[in-house]
């Protein structure tokens, strides 16, 4: 399948226009598939500029909800926005937190066991067994690790202010605090992976779907 996108710069004509026909040829095979099967899975297909990300990171109004084809949502050649991406990982990591049996809740719990004379070994496989985890959230969480090893985890911190932390080699660092490349790196990875997610939520694993990039 080909398809042109064409944008002009401002103040300026452009000198060629877009062709979009086989493109809605292939957008309408997926509708009747999705009319058969509503699960059916749908490839990603995502254009970045030469930047590829925006390295801003400043939390907006949370949305209400996301719908699926919200992630083929993105203006023509720009660079994946790290505010679009930390006010997902906050919308998400807020359903986490409404399944989860509070955190209190889980101190009081570790405590006990501790008291008990357990091994911390089973101690953290106890509060593991009862702490749930975003299964959409853990699969970029996943993604993350591929590609940047030394981060192994990002939650989200309401107090004094709401923010995104990582853990970075075992210390808790903010997004603010990533080199550059870091953060375009993590805002890229984390960009493919939440639409993935997004585009096909009842995938047994969303990251094992296919797209163009």
């Amino acid at each position: 399948y080909l398809w042109k996108i064409t944008e002009s710069r401002l103040g300026h004509n452009t000198r060629e226009e877009g062709n979009h026909v086989q493109l809605s040829h292939l957008a309408d095979t997926y509708r009747r598939d999705i009319s058969k099967e509503v699960n059916s899975s749908i490839p990603l297909i995502i254009y970045y500029g030469v930047d590829r990300a925006s390295r801003a990171v400043r939390l907006s109004p949370l949305k209400s909800i996301y719908e699926r084809f919200d992630a083929f949502e993105s203006p023509v050649h720009k660079s994946a926005n790290c505010n679009d991406i930390f006010d997902w990982i906050h919308y998400r990591d807020n359903i986490q937190n409404e399944q989860n049996i509070g955190s209190k809740n889980l101190i009081n719990l570790e405590n006990r066991l501790r008291s008990s004379g357990l091994d911390e070994m089973s101690i953290q496989e106890s509060i593991d067994l009862v702490r749930y985890k975003d299964p959409i959230l853990s699969s970029v969480k996943e993604a993350i690790k591929k590609f940047i090893p030394e981060i192994t985890d990002f939650a989200v911190e309401r107090e004094p202010e709401v923010q995104v932390y990582l853990i970075k080699n075992g210390n808790k660092v903010y997004a603010n605090q990533l080199s550059q490349g870091e953060k375009g790196l993590f805002c890229l990875v984390s960009d493919i992976a939440r639409r993935l997610s997004i585009l096909n939520p009842d995938a047994e694993d969303p990251l094992l779907g296919s797209g163009i990039v």
